[in-house]
């Protein structure tokens, strides 16, 4: 668990890629990024907007989100998400 974290919704001003599934965050564009610091380690991560739809989506079902890494996401829970994965496939 993240000794701090904070999320926030900004819009891309540099290029960059999804932590999840890969997808380009291209400029203009409205992203998800997580920044914290953990095991005395300052992070910061990006996400596309389909990859956070579906995080959300797990959560509402009861997922602890907290032990789902960042990155694990299309790995480990894509088949169970499958039907609702819109996003590309690696």
């Amino acid at each position: 668990m993240s000794e701090f974290y904070q999320e926030t919704t900004p819009t891309c001003h540099k290029p960059g890629l999804c932590i999840e599934c890969g997808a380009p965050i291209v400029a203009g564009e409205q992203y998800h990024r997580g920044k914290g610091f953990q095991e005395d380690e300052w992070f910061s991560v990006a996400w596309c907007n389909d990859c956070h739809a579906l995080r959300e989506r797990m959560t509402e079902e009861g997922y602890n989100m907290e032990e789902v890494y960042f990155g694990d996401l299309v790995a480990n829970y894509r088949s169970e998400y499958a039907h609702e994965f819109v996003g590309p496939l690696p």
